[in-house]
């Protein structure tokens, strides 16, 4: 399993997704409808990432390790997607579940 010393590197995970994501919105053709979904689930995705970077959290608790190993794997999801355009409502669902897991691990980390 992986395994980190700090939240720093969830952070940095969290914004290669990010990455990500601002790459398939501009490298490929959607529609404004399209653009729109990615463009709220990104922000929720980085208001997400803000709170982490502002929360101080335990980031080897198990439930913390195994959320970010969720966001790698639909993240690596992406990323053999990402040039192809008729894969996107699959993109745009994956997306959703990396948003839906930081979110609880915002949750997570407000409990500390």
């Amino acid at each position: 399993m992986f395994e980190f010393s700090d939240h720093s590197e969830l952070v940095a995970i969290i914004g290669d997704v990010l990455t990500d994501l601002d790459y398939l919105r501009t490298n490929t053709t959607l529609s404004p409808e399209r653009k729109q979904d990615l463009d709220e689930l990104r922000d929720r995705l980085d208001a997400a990432q803000l709170k982490l970077v502002r929360d101080d959290f335990e980031a080897d608790t198990a439930a913390i390790q195994t959320a970010t190993q969720e966001v790698k794997g639909a993240n690596e999801k992406i990323r053999k997607t990402i040039e192809r355009v008729d894969k996107f409502a699959s993109n745009i669902e994956t997306v959703a579940k990396i948003v839906s897991i930081v979110e609880r691990l915002v949750g997570i980390a407000d409990g500390f």
